[in-house]
């Protein structure tokens, strides 16, 4: 039972609402009545009574089993508590003290985390707790006992003196017994019990309590893309609209053609983890687990909200709409629609299925004439004298077409009628059991382990990471953007690897059947081309045993700068110990520290040796510097990590992509150089914002640089999600949101460029002139979904001077060439008197021309080196200085990069050791021209054949 709970008090603090709420009666409930289903099966209820007695909390929790699992109880008694109608007022423990007195030690359970004070002095605790009853019990004397800073020696009476009246101790068997109990136990579990009552209230008064279902793996098998992708012309067709003015018409053909919807699903599943919501991912599709939930004897679920397509299913009402407004909502009666049209349940399902969904496409003799929509009152009326789906495909239409439509729908009909669902056994299995086919494989796909199905339905892996074990192929949909600069093909390229490694992790994890399946990358833009994907064992190779790693205790907040200072601060006899096997049970925090680390080493932030390497102690240094900014988003430890990256691929620089969409209103090249790679830094971030739709101002060129960065988390978080499938257990759904890059703050959970668009805005009424509190008034006004402009750009601040000390450590240690470096000193010394209310450093002089020399494509790659020319100590970072302000009176023009031509690409040789993501295994194209992989860069000045000595 959940009454027992865990002794360590980060399982479920105060102000966790979803873990506090397994200690709810309502919680209570459903275990108890999971054990009677497997007392009393289904099958023989009618001839067993269920009757329910308890005993002090026992009386709560059985006379709520009739409030929530009515079917379940024939009556219900209880000892010494009389039975207590659900109240109409809520009263919190404070005001439950002062009408019953002998109440005040609730206070102190509610208020205080006193668990491990007691888990720690178990003895003591039970003597306080059963004391016989001699006058009036003051049970507050707890809070003289163990809260922080008591003095038991102050007790009155003695401590001592209370052993004698302990109960307990008069059987030292039943003495030996509590102990051993409840120091394996802890005394957690129990005291969340006076925690939850404002959650057992809101379950007595609401009795809603909503369960989101998620989709999961698809049942579709088609090669992708080998029909047209429409929305890249509705993408392209929006800007244009939108370069006119044409705003309103440019936002709705955006809206159709959006990016996936399952892109916002982590940041919903936050939000709903927040708000203690429950929610759980299907297995497969989200209609059959629904369906599983409202047929289930126990009535999982009462009702469904959901899309008129469930009723394909065997559902017989779906809830189709909710008015919030008028507290109302309407739905429809499946056995209402099938007589009014005069179908039988098994007929309306055919008409359903050949009329087409998301599974499959319309039957084509049903849609022959474009010009005429779809008639549902014929296909209806077609039935009524074929009778089935089979005998109207073999009597309508092109004979050529029908064996593969009637396989389509043969297997739709299969994957309706039996869905892989999760039962409540924990176990996927399919509906009708016993009448499912065999051969389920050939509709489903290979069957996966009960262990990954199971994270799978817990959201610790998602089905990015196991579709392509089931189709082999893992599609690249185009980005936003549309995805047509040369530097995003080659970053695709250059991802590569990191795919390699996940394939190979994922594989530990599955039968020898599917370990050996080919798996290739293909591309939107080329549907025809298979970049083959060869599992890469370099990552499931790494040895790590973090449990020999201190500072990573339960209840740390584990991210990549945490992983990485205390491997910083370790002695080297402690490094040493945690190359080794990962060990087996791990805790939560451990898996997690385990996932960082391993990621941490293959980005080549940590050595084989488990030391920080110069990357590692630059990011190091540069995420922990202090800053004066203070609020919600002000910890860039996972920002920073992002903006490393965008430098190891090198699209952080001053100059335009490949192609560029928007004329910029800045007169002075150099000035729009700063202000293009600011806004570039800014993308790394992402704002908050009202609860509405976007409002302000877009910029393409900038969703450039956010598809970027999209691209690179989410195949990074697919690889933390294959390292955390190895190795986790417990509570799963806590732990995926824990895992690096689990949700993106902001943008609805998608990468955008939000924050670019604000500081561009901001910058360029500065440039222009406007004083900067003026352009932070009309920065806002541009971009007016915005919740707080100041802030927002006070973050920004914070963010660039982090950024610009790692660029400076980077470049101090050899792994940044100087003009990348120079570009980004440059850009913030500019910008520096702003932050002070004061109008912009020129953009010249001669120290800035010096250094703000313009980026050189490099015809080679080179890997960045391990070990650092110069490094900052990690124990005590010393400030970076900002660069001083520009002088006026040196000022110079300073040349800016100008193509004179269209690029061209042309083979970069790349040398074959690369310990870093993001650095491709072959030729990748290099546009001449523009500046690209710099931070993987050339040769240095004057290195031979490729070098700038030794080109054209």
């Amino acid at each position: 039972m959940r009454g027992c709970g865990l002794s360590d008090t980060a399982h479920a603090p105060r102000n966790d609402t979803k873990a506090l709420a397994q200690y709810s009666i309502r919680a209570h409930c459903l275990d108890l009545a999971l054990l009677a289903q497997q007392l009393v099966p289904v099958s023989t209820r009618k001839y067993h009574k269920l009757v329910w007695i308890g005993h002090d909390w026992g009386s709560f929790i059985v006379f709520r089993m009739p409030l929530h699992h009515p079917q379940l109880v024939d009556a219900a008694g209880s000892l010494c508590v009389p039975y207590s109608p659900p109240h109409t007022h809520f009263y919190p423990t404070r005001d439950l003290e002062k009408l019953l007195p002998h109440f005040a030690y609730q206070v102190v359970f509610d208020e205080h985390n006193v668990e491990l004070a007691m888990d720690a002095n178990v003895e003591r605790a039970l003597t306080l707790f059963f004391q016989g009853h001699t006058g009036h019990l003051d049970l507050s004397i707890l809070s003289k006992v163990f809260l922080p800073g008591a003095d038991s020696a102050k007790l009155h009476p003695p401590l001592e003196s209370l052993v004698s009246g302990c109960v307990l101790r008069t059987d030292a068997k039943v003495w030996d017994y509590y102990v051993r109990m409840f120091k394996r136990t802890g005394f957690h579990g129990g005291i969340c019990g006076y925690r939850v009552r404002k959650i057992n209230f809101d379950d007595d008064t609401h009795r809603i309590q909503p369960v989101f279902v998620f989709p999961g793996l698809n049942l579709r098998r088609d090669r992708p893309f080998t029909g047209e992708d429409t929305r890249i012309g509705k993408r392209q067709a929006a800007w244009e609209k939108y370069a006119l003015g044409q705003t309103n018409s440019a936002l709705g053909m955006w809206a159709t053609a959006a990016p996936p919807l399952s892109d916002v699903f982590p940041y919903l599943m936050q939000k709903l983890h927040e708000q203690g919501v429950e929610y759980l991912r299907a297995p497969y599709s989200s209609w059959g687990q629904l369906t599983y939930m409202v047929n289930h004897p126990m009535q999982l679920v009462h009702a469904v909200y959901a899309g008129s397509d469930l009723l394909m299913f065997d559902v017989d009402r779906v809830i189709t709409g909710i008015d919030q407004d008028r507290n109302s909502f309407t739905w429809v009666d499946k056995n209402q629609v099938a007589a009014k049209i005069g179908l039988s349940k098994d007929q309306f399902l055919d008409c359903c299925i050949l009329a087409g969904f998301d599974w499959i496409n319309t039957y084509k003799p049903l849609t022959n004439d474009p010009s005429v929509p779809f008639n549902w009152v014929m296909l209806t009326e077609l039935f009524r004298h074929v009778h089935t789906g089979v005998n109207l495909i073999h009597n309508i239409g092109d004979q050529r077409d029908k064996p593969s439509y009637l396989e389509q729908y043969s297997r739709v009909r299969c994957a309706i009628k039996h869905h892989l669902v999760l039962t409540t056994n924990g176990t996927v299995e399919p509906l009708n059991k016993p009448q499912a086919p065999s051969d389920l494989h050939d509709v489903f796909g290979p069957r996966l382990p009960d262990r990954v199905y199971w994270a799978l339905t817990q959201c610790l892996v998602s089905p990015p990471l196991l579709q392509p074990v089931l189709t082999g192929t893992v599609p690249e949909f185009s980005p936003m953007c549309n995805g047509e600069t040369i530097e995003y093909q080659n970053m695709l390229a250059s991802l590569l690897r990191v795919r390699a490694w996940t394939a190979d992790v994922v594989n530990k994890d599955l039968p020898p059947a599917l370990r050996g399946r080919r798996m290739a990358a293909v591309y939107w833009n080329q549907p025809s081309v298979e970049h083959p994907i060869v599992p890469d064992a370099t990552a499931s190779s790494l040895r790590w045993c973090v449990d020999k790693l201190p500072g990573l205790e339960a209840g740390t907040k584990i991210d990549f700068v945490a992983c990485l200072r205390a491997v910083a601060q370790a002695t080297p006899e402690q490094v040493a110990a945690t190359v080794g096997p990962t060990p087996a049970n791990m805790t939560p925090t451990q898996v997690l520290a385990d996932v960082h680390c391993r990621i941490l080493e293959l980005c080549g932030y940590l050595d084989s040796s488990h030391r920080p390497t110069a990357s590692g102690r630059a990011y190091l240094v540069s995420a922990t510097r202090p800053h004066d900014v203070r609020g919600a988003g002000t910890t860039f430890h996972d920002d920073l990590f992002v903006a490393a990256e965008m430098l190891r691929l090198g699209v952080f620089h001053d100059q335009p992509y490949s192609k560029a969409y928007h004329a910029d209103p800045i007169t002075d090249a150099q000035v729009r150089a700063h202000v293009l790679l600011l806004c570039r830094v800014a993308c790394c971030l992402e704002p908050a914002c009202k609860p509405q739709p976007w409002q302000g101002a877009l910029n393409r060129d900038l969703l450039v640089c956010a598809s970027f960065m999209k691209l690179t988390t989410r195949t990074l978080r697919t690889l933390a999600e294959s390292l955390a499938l190895h190795t986790a257990s417990g509570d799963l759904a806590s732990l995926s949101l824990g895992l690096p890059f689990a949700c993106i703050k902001g943008g609805a959970g998608a990468k955008s460029a939000a924050m670019g668009v604000l500081v561009r805005e901001f910058l360029v009424a500065v440039a222009q002139g406007t004083e900067p509190a003026r352009a932070q008034t009309l920065a806002g006004h541009k971009c007016a979904s915005v919740a707080d402009v100041a802030h927002e750009l006070d973050r920004f601040r914070a963010f660039l001077d982090s950024v610009v000390s790692l660029v400076k450590h980077l470049q101090r240690a050899g792994l940044l060439p100087d003009p990348i470096a120079h570009q980004f000193e440059a850009a913030a010394a500019w910008v520096a008197p702003v932050w002070r209310g004061a109008a912009p450093a020129p953009a010249g002089g001669a120290a800035a021309a010096e250094r703000a020399v313009p980026v050189v494509a490099e015809s080679a790659n080179v890997a960045v080196a391990s070990e650092p020319v110069a490094q900052a100590p990690v124990s005590a970072p010393a400030p970076v200085a900002a660069p001083p302000a520009f002088s006026p009176a040196k000022a110079v023009p300073v040349p800016v990069l100008t193509p004179t031509a269209a690029p061209v690409a042309v083979p970069a040789p790349i040398p074959a050791a690369m310990p870093h993501p993001g650095m491709p295994t072959g030729p990748v194209p290099v546009p001449v021209g523009v500046p690209h992989g710099q931070y993987m860069g050339g040769p240095r000045k004057g290195a031979g054949r490729g070098g700038r000595k030794g080109r054209k």
